[in-house]
């Protein structure tokens, strides 16, 4: 896309809200699509990297095509391949086109302030950083591959890769460490609207070591995942999925309808102050943990079931769910309101009438289920009853707890 077009594309992101910012994610893309490069038959040629470790597209040394680069030229169309763990700077004046793009694995492909595009297949297995340019595919060939791509937009970048239908991050090179999948950060764009699902459900051999992965948004960032409609976490208790978004960042999940997780591991929110975070068809959500910074909101008006998560509800936080029965099945979840906050039955958040706490992963140890600190009210007032026989098959010792103190209320008048 032309610098001209870009800076269109910018002006009118920077001025518009955060339905504008989602319709733009797909007007950039049918922009690209709709005025394709005009060339006469070409001859294909493959093209690979042959220079460092790291180095720039624009040097001819680094490509096995004599003294030739590789771009789409009327004549030549290119299948451009970069191989493992190279890291790769697009320098040239744009907008450059290529036919393919193969990125291997732990390779970093950046498109620096131009435009470029891959007219048929792209296949990622590394990292595409869009640094103040534009990354387009344009095939229905595009993919995500190995299970480990990633896509980081940044200083006005965009991205679009609108073809793959589904996304796995379970490469163990992903393991052992924090990993961020997907970022849009600064008023930049990233449009993954065609992902239906997000599969995060890997298993890094429980070596005692935490691994993390991101998605996240910040800065005036849109993430389009609209299209995705589960998300999948990790298998062990210690590793977590973490979705991030800041006061001005916006992640559109508004297709979303159900988070699990593989085992036991757990996707993670992260509404940072100011933030909300809308999740309009969100159903159920079994395994997570819910924070929410002051001025924060999460608002989920169709969901009724949250499991095996802990969820804490603080003052100058907002939590919706169902809009008319609020949850209806807490099972597992644990609990807590402090610092003043307001949360349950009375409220509209909680409506069911059965509580259990006999999963496994609340075995071996102390668990809070139910607190109330300070000023605060937890309304549970609906609950007609109360499950806690586990067996836990052990005499390590397993302890679960119903607190209030400090002038805080555990409403369970209706056990």
């Amino acid at each position: 896309m032309p610098r001209e077009t870009l800076r269109c594309v910018q002006r009118v992101y920077e001025s518009g809200g955060r339905r504008w910012r989602s319709i733009l994610a797909s007007a950039v893309l049918i922009c690209a699509i709709a005025c394709p490069p005009t060339t006469a038959t070409a001859v294909e040629v493959n093209a690979t990297w042959v220079g460092p470790a790291s180095g720039n597209y624009s040097n001819p040394a680094n490509w096995n095509l004599g003294g030739a680069l590789p771009v789409n030229d009327g004549t030549n169309e290119y299948n451009v391949t970069i191989p493992n763990g190279i890291s790769l700077v697009m320098d040239l004046d744009g907008p450059i086109d290529v036919r393919d793009l193969t990125l291997g694995t732990g390779a970093t492909f950046t498109v620096a302030s131009e435009a470029f595009r891959v007219l048929d297949d792209a296949r990622v297995s590394g990292m595409v950083v869009a640094d103040a340019g534009s990354f387009t595919s344009m095939s229905p060939g595009s993919v995500f591959q190995n299970n480990q791509g990633r896509f980081r937009v940044v200083s006005g970048g965009m991205a679009s890769f609108p073809y793959a239908g589904t996304y796995a991050s379970t490469s163990s090179s992903l393991w052992y460490g924090t990993y961020n999948l997907f970022t849009a950060t600064g008023p930049s764009v990233l449009d993954l609207s065609s992902l239906t699902s997000i599969n995060d459900g890997y298993n890094d051999g429980n070596n005692g070591s935490v691994t993390l992965h991101r998605i996240s948004a910040s800065g005036g960032g849109l993430l389009n995942l609209s299209g995705v409609e589960s998300i999948t976490g990790p298998q062990l208790a210690q590793d977590y999925l973490e979705i991030v978004v800041d006061g001005t960042g916006t992640i559109d999940l508004s297709g979303l309808t159900t988070i699990s997780s593989a085992s036991i591991g757990t996707v993670r929110f992260d509404v940072q102050q100011g933030a909300t975070l809308d999740l309009d068809n969100l159903i159920s959500h079994d395994r997570g943990v819910y924070g929410v910074a002051e001025g924060g909101a999460i608002n989920a008006p169709n969901m009724v079931t949250l499991t095996r998560s802990t969820l804490t509800a603080s003052s100058g936080r907002t939590f919706q769910f169902h809009s008319q029965t609020g949850l209806t099945n807490i099972n597992n979840t644990l609990l807590r309101a402090e610092n003043g906050a307001q949360f349950g039955t009375a409220f509209g958040h909680v409506n069911a009438s059965a509580y259990a706490s006999t999963d496994s992963t609340l075995w071996y140890g102390t668990y809070n289920l139910f607190t109330a600190t300070g000023p605060s009210v937890l309304d549970l007032s609906s609950l007609t009853s109360f499950n806690d026989g586990y067996n836990d098959n052990s005499s390590t010792g397993t302890v679960h707890r119903v607190t209030a103190s400090g002038g805080g209320l555990v409403d369970l008048s209706g056990v």
